[in-house]
């Protein structure tokens, strides 16, 4: 039986080559030289990255929603509840925000999430091979502005405005490849469920997953950590990216062999599973000794590499325990999400980290909690878990 179809694989394929090209932008090219960049850009982005995480990141789950379900009243109410939460990013963070940086990243990242709107639309209509191109089209041309500016042939600028200016061009494309005679008859018809505003935060809430982590601990980094914040970011981002790729990749598959199943059905916990955690830490080595030996302006020691690689293990699994826990429990994955968060703040603040190191061991406690906590509602049964409905 076929576990998944070709223009699934094909998504699949546009995520991995997208997830490559923003490695290389994020973390090759500011080891090479651009980590100031890199820092300035994540200071810059502090603001459009919350609201990245905590909001784009449920525009899969509500496209589809407002598409089949909830139509126009579902639209409609779901840009009122993303702009109450602009208006609160903006007055809770106005302390963090570095004018007009921070303000155009926010602008940045509002056009991505209408970007990914219209991907969905793209995916509905089975244009499987143009969705994958429209999404490639944003990470690289903010790489081919930060590759030219590297090599000396074009003055410098902040990258918050290669952000913009890619984010624009990638939007225009995806205006012009629209079908808006399409889109205006599929949000027209009469709702086949009311969208109410439980519906719609519920849906915003239960979309929140570990980025919204990094992101925060980006921020707290870029306050008190002791070294430029780039510097964290691309040791972040090189043990977060390897496995939220791999497990982007292979959670469709996982997605496709449920349903192949008749129903939704995920063993939690298995040998794949762990076997995909034991490749992302393998993965994690070679990248890390490779930025440490020719990387210029930071510097990563061995232990660090390490511990790295072990996190990239660790998210692995609790990716595949969240997307499992999100089919079945989703108010129980939120709140092991919560519980983490809070269990890394206050070891934060107990410990008071300042270099790299001491973050990473914090974000290892937090995913720790994580798992840990998981295996305590399972009791530790984890290899027999029934599928009940998401009940």
């Amino acid at each position: 039986m076929q576990i998944i179809g070709s223009k699934s694989l094909i998504l699949a394929l546009g995520s991995i080559l997208t997830a490559g090209i923003n490695f290389y932008s994020l973390v090759i090219l500011p080891a090479y030289g651009e980590i100031h960049s890199l820092g300035s850009f994540v200071r810059h982005n502090y603001l459009g990255g919350l609201y990245l995480y905590g909001v784009v990141s449920s525009v899969g789950v509500l496209g589809v929603y407002i598409l089949s379900v909830g139509k126009f009243v579902a639209l409609y109410r779901y840009i009122l509840a993303s702009l109450a939460i602009i208006f609160l990013i903006c007055t809770a963070g106005a302390g963090m925000a570095e004018i007009p940086w921070s303000y155009i990243c926010l602008v940045a990242t509002i056009f991505l999430h209408i970007i990914g709107l219209l991907q969905i639309v793209l995916i509905r209509q089975g244009k499987a091979v143009l969705a994958c191109i429209s999404l490639m089209l944003q990470p690289m041309a903010f790489a081919l502005f930060a590759t030219i500016q590297y090599f000396g042939w074009i003055n410098r600028f902040e990258w918050s405005l290669f952000y913009l200016i890619s984010c624009l061009i990638s939007f225009l494309f995806y205006f012009a490849c629209a079908d808006w005679s399409w889109i205006r008859k599929s949000i027209a018809g009469k709702p086949v469920e009311f969208a109410n505003w439980g519906s719609i935060i519920s849906r915003m809430l239960l979309s929140i997953s570990f980025p919204l982590f990094f992101q925060l601990e980006l921020i707290l980094f870029g306050h008190f950590g002791t070294s430029d914040v780039g510097e964290y970011a691309i040791i972040q981002k090189m043990y977060s990216s390897i496995s939220i790729s791999i497990f982007s990749s292979v959670g469709i598959l996982i997605v496709g062999e449920g349903v192949s199943k008749g129903g939704y059905y995920f063993l939690l916990l298995n040998k794949k599973i762990f076997f995909v955690g034991f490749v992302s830490a393998l993965c994690v080595l070679p990248l890390g000794l490779i930025i440490s030996s020719v990387g210029k302006g930071m510097e990563i020691d061995f232990k660090t590499i390490f511990v790295s690689s072990l996190l990239a293990f660790m998210l692995s699994v609790c990716s595949f325990v969240n997307l499992g826990l999100s089919i079945r429990r989703p108010f129980l994955a939120l709140g092991l999400l919560i519980g983490s968060f809070i269990f890394y703040l206050i070891s934060f603040f107990i410990s008071s980290p300042e270099v790299p190191f001491a973050y990473l061991l914090n974000a290892g406690g937090g995913l720790g909690f994580y798992l840990l906590s998981f295996l305590c509602w399972e009791r530790l049964k984890i290899f027999n878990v029934k599928d009940d409905g998401g009940s």
